[in-house]
């Protein structure tokens, strides 16, 4: 078959349907088997922080939030400061303003001190949920 460009996409339902794989028994984990996770931290100059975590807790439009071990993979604006909690039991706060959190694979990865332009902080603004903004972002 030619490798399809995109001229020439292959419609849906040309494709073979996929068939669920069973999944063997005893093959995924009954408990959270994660005890810590990496968290990286970065900002314009270069590394801040890299060292194992039990948690961390941060927040973004929607509000507070934290990550524990295993987490599910996510990508999120955050605001503010990330608390480290870690594994020796210090806990250490890190003012981030805003930045770019990246949870994959049992690692965080954060992008500190973003600065946005004034056209994007509107557009932030315009689509952050609020009381009395009714109106509806142009998409």
């Amino acid at each position: 078959m030619p490798v399809p460009t995109t001229s020439t996409l292959i419609p849906p339902s040309a494709l073979p349907p996929i068939q669920p794989q069973p999944i063997a028994e005893n093959t995924l984990p009954t408990t959270n088997t994660f005890e810590d996770f990496d968290l990286i931290i970065h900002n314009q100059v270069g590394l801040v922080f890299h060292d194992k975590v039990t948690a961390i807790a941060s927040s973004n439009n929607q509000g507070p939030f934290s990550v524990l071990p295993g987490h599910t993979n996510f990508i999120s604006l955050i605001t503010d400061a990330v608390t480290a909690y870690q594994v020796d039991g210090q806990i250490k706060k890190f003012e981030i303003g805003l930045g770019v959190l990246r949870c994959l694979n049992n690692k965080v990865e954060v992008f500190a001190g973003l600065h946005v332009n004034k056209e994007a902080e509107v557009l932030a603004k315009r689509l952050q949920p609020n009381q009395t903004n009714t109106t509806k972002p142009v998409v």
